[in-house]
This record gives structure tokens, C-alpha cells and sequence, in this order.
């Protein structure tokens, strides 16, 4: 991925990430990670997901309120990356967190 091409995702990564917390005001910060769903050794072939590992919010979530604010995050990341799918060489292993201004 050339610099001009990741600049350009960064971008629309931080738009999403951005509309994000405009709609979920308690949300402080999240992270997303990957992990392995599937192996297929005769073939060389993994299979990974990107999934929120971790949502922070003020005041606490109940584990309810917790599920709704993932499902909001995934959907918004999901279209990110129907739209831009090597966006997902962006999110593995980040954490976001809500700019204070």
C-alpha cells in the first residue's frame, strides 16, 4: 500500500471513527482486534475476523447496553469495509478513543 493510498484510508477511517462517537455520547473509546477462525494446514489457508475487543463508556454499560454499542461500531466498520476493504490492514490491534477538544 502505497503512502498517498493508506493517507487516503486513514481518512476515511477517522470520518467513520468520528461519526462513531458523535452517535454514541457515553462511548469514551474501543478496540479492535482479529483472530483466527478457521486453518487449513493441507492448503496454507487461514481465515481471520475483525471483532471489538474491548468498549469503553462513562457511565458503565450493563452488558446489554455494551452489545448495542458493538453492534453500532461493527455495522459502521462493516460498511467502511464493503466500501474499502483494505481498510482492514488498518484495524487490527488499534484503540480509539474519543478527541477532547
Amino acid at each position: 500500500m502505497g503512502k498517498a493510498e493508506r493517507q487516503d484510508l486513514e481518512a476515511a477511517l477517522s470520518a467513520r471513527i468520528e461519526a462513531i462517537f458523535d452517535r454514541c455520547s457515553e462511548l469514551y473509546g474501543f478496540s479492535v482486534d482479529e483472530r483466527l477462525v478457521s486453518e487449513n494446514r493441507k492448503e496454507g489457508v487461514r481465515e481471520w475476523e475483525l471483532y471489538v475487543s474491548a468498549v469503553a463508556a462513562y457511565p458503565e454499560l450493563g452488558p446489554d447496553q455494551a452489545q448495542g454499542f458493538i453492534g453500532e461500531i461493527s455495522e459502521v466498520l462493516a460498511d467502511l469495509l464493503n466500501q474499502r476493504p483494505q481498510a482492514a490492514d488498518l484495524l487490527p490491534g488499534r484503540t480509539f478513543a474519543r478527541a477532547w477538544h
